[in-house]
């Protein structure tokens, strides 16, 4: 007898998909809208469901499609979405604060996933007050672990992360 994996919804998973559609959209240079709307259809799909992954990190759309059902007034629903065009919104300011972080480092050569977790963060700093800065920072550090090298990544990312907040509270460009 098959058992269904339990899909638990909080803040982590979100970030989680979230992670996983910008990838996507940055790897393959993808229309941000586009995605959005074909990556929420495919969620639904019976094809979709046909195929399982092998990871436990690759179960994004499962998670996505729950996301999906608990509607587009849902806290969960809204922080994706708010998280993943607030993200790609501000790529390009985001890209360049944190280049001019990085130490003997060029932009184009840290890891895309590293790329996308560190906007992300500078995201929820700048443009989701209610989130405590070191609550964000954790959370991605650990997702880091995770999509990332687990031995080097979180502390990379921790490191430019650090200076960055660092900065943003001195030139007062986030109060939190």
């Amino acid at each position: 007898m098959k058992t269904e994996k339990k899909l638990v919804l909080n803040r982590r998973t979100v970030r989680m998909v979230a992670v996983n559609m910008i990838y996507a959209v940055l790897m393959n240079d993808m229309n941000i809208h586009n995605y959005w709307t074909n990556v929420t259809q495919y969620a639904k799909t019976q094809e979709r469901h046909e195929q399982k992954p092998e990871k436990e990190e690759d179960y994004y759309l499962d998670y996505l499609e729950k996301i999906l059902d608990t509607g587009k007034e849902n806290e969960i629903y809204l922080l994706l979405h708010d998280l993943y065009y607030q993200t790609l919104k501000h790529k390009e300011e985001n890209i360049e604060l944190i280049a001019n972080f990085l130490e003997n480092w060029d932009w184009s050569r840290v890891n895309k996933i590293e790329q996308v977790l560190m906007m992300l963060c500078i995201t929820e700093w700048m443009y989701f007050p209610g989130i405590p800065a070191k609550v964000s920072l954790n959370e991605y550090m650990e997702i880091a672990k995770i999509y990332a090298n687990p031995d080097e990544s979180h502390k990379f990312i921790n490191g430019v992360l650090d200076k960055i907040l660092v900065y943003l509270r001195e030139n007062k460009q986030i109060l939190k």
